[in-house]
């Protein structure tokens, strides 16, 4: 109930001024009249709205036949407009609407192939594989347009490790980086995150990097960051610094120490100068050469982090100029003259 505001002001008559006690207790009595009855007709409105919503429920009330029916014609809604993603978000966000939360739980058995392609996708979806991705993103991004009530069917589906598992986890951070379910998403992923192979984990790792300035976030990566470094696994090791240094959205010396040891490729790294080792850790790791496009990747990095050293530069500057991948030499003139 919205408040009803009187300006005080005295008003002359004949030259004669009213009592403003008088006026004031007029007021006030015929306000309150007012405020009661207004009252009274929301309340008996907002019943009868309550009543006749029940009502429409009711009548509405869907066969198990009729959901199924109702989820497979938003899904291809969502399909529909597949080729832009801006218009994906919008229509999931209707279908998850129109299918209501109710029948939520019923969207998942869609991902087993239940959706068959109506005969105008048959030339635009020629690859029956191409088919099933375009299916799962539209039905996942179906489940995710529910929030926070998403949660519990996105955490089933991503306990294995196939790339329809990984997309639900993808899905599953992108909702906690909205600051929904925060503590419940990143323990329910640290808790299963050992099920997955390494390669896995570094993709969830950087899912888990949308999540940003979270304690235990960057706790988790930066521990894959330095297990990785001591075990000389170090190509997992610098995808884990990327997504350690994008979750925390700061870096340190020690990082870019790492950077510059993989950039130069040398094949000697001493952890000493990167970061803090137990006693039974070793100290310096001697490698094999490492793999030409790594030791790019980190070049660049460190150049996006610290564009001044002579060494990494005079690397970037020379592949600009003299390497054999004409992407690769335009790619870098474009970051240098940035």
């Amino acid at each position: 109930m919205g408040f009803i505001n009187f300006f005080r002001r005295l008003k002359e008559k004949n030259n004669e001024y009213y009592d403003y006690d008088e006026i004031e207790e007029d007021y006030d009595e015929e306000i309150n009249k007012i405020e009661d009855t207004i009252e009274s007709k929301y309340i008996e409105s907002d019943i009868e709205e309550i009543e006749v919503e029940e009502e429409v429920k009711e009548e509405l009330k869907l066969s198990k036949e009729e959901v199924d029916e109702l989820i497979n014609s938003e899904i291809l809604k969502v399909i529909d407009v597949y080729d832009d993603f801006d218009k994906v978000k919008l229509v999931a966000k209707e279908a998850a609407k129109n299918i209501g939360r109710e029948n939520i739980i019923e969207i998942p058995k869609f991902l087993n192939g239940k959706i068959n392609r109506p005969t105008k996708y048959i030339n635009k979806y020629i690859d029956e594989g191409y088919w099933s991705v375009v299916v799962e993103n539209s039905i996942l991004m179906i489940i995710y347009s529910y929030g926070k009530d998403s949660i519990d069917i996105l955490q089933r589906i991503s306990q294995k490790n196939s790339n329809l598992n990984l997309k639900a986890t993808n899905l599953l951070c992108k909702l906690a980086s909205e600051d929904i379910e925060v503590d419940r998403i990143v323990n329910w992923i640290m808790n299963n995150l050992i099920a997955f192979n390494d390669e896995n984990k570094i993709k969830i790792l950087g899912f888990m990097s949308q999540i940003k300035n979270n304690n235990q976030v960057i706790g988790l990566i930066q521990h894959f960051y330095k297990t990785f470094a001591k075990s000389g696994e170090i190509e997992f090791a610098y995808k884990s610094l990327n997504h350690l240094i994008n979750a925390a959205e700061r870096y340190t010396n020690g990082h870019l120490k790492f950077l510059k040891e993989v950039a130069m490729n040398k094949g000697v790294i001493n952890l000493e100068e990167i970061m803090t080792l137990e006693d039974d850790d070793p100290k310096v790791i001697n490698l094999p050469k490492l793999n030409d496009k790594l030791s790019i990747e980190a070049a660049i990095t460190y150049y996006s982090l610290d564009k001044n050293d002579d060494d990494i530069n005079s690397k970037l500057y020379y592949l600009s100029e003299y390497s054999l991948d004409k992407n690769l030499r335009q790619t870098l003139k474009k970051l240098i003259n940035e």
